[in-house]
């Protein structure tokens, strides 16, 4: 069984049904908000061992895609953030492109020189930073 086949069973009804729609449609058919900037992040579960899938806004930087660990503001990181760090040999869906990737965060000074161009793109990660104790990691896919 494929890597996004395993993400979907290992998924929530609506979850599974957001992966499936994207990958089916190569990207074409989403009802995100950000849409046009939507990858899928799979992981492999640390506790579980199980394939996890993660619509994502994705960020291109040259053959890399930055994925931005915000969890819509909330006070912990993602469960997808703690996975890649636990492994971060990932694969990613962009569009019609699925390859594999190493995840990695990106240091405070990488963070700092990207943050503002990514806040001034979609404002609300800005104000999802404002409100939280946490910093936002931010992750580098690059791909294999």
């Amino acid at each position: 069984m494929d890597v996004e086949q395993q993400a979907i069973e290992n998924a929530s009804s609506w979850m599974a049904d957001a992966i499936r729609q994207y990958v089916e449609s190569e990207g074409a058919t989403s009802d995100h908000a950000q849409a046009d900037w939507l990858v899928v992040l799979y992981t492999t579960g640390r506790k579980s061992g199980l394939v996890r899938g993660a619509p994502l806004v994705g960020i291109p930087e040259g053959d890399d895609i930055l994925v931005m660990a915000s969890k819509r503001g909330a006070p912990t990181d993602p469960e997808w953030y703690n996975n890649l760090v636990a492994d971060p040999d990932v694969w990613v869906r962009n569009k019609a492109d699925f390859h594999e990737a190493k995840a990695t965060t990106l240091t405070a000074d990488e963070r700092e020189e990207r943050w503002s161009a990514i806040t001034e793109q979609f404002p609300f990660y800005a104000e999802y930073q404002a409100d939280l104790d946490r910093e936002i990691p931010v992750v580098r896919l690059q791909r294999r």
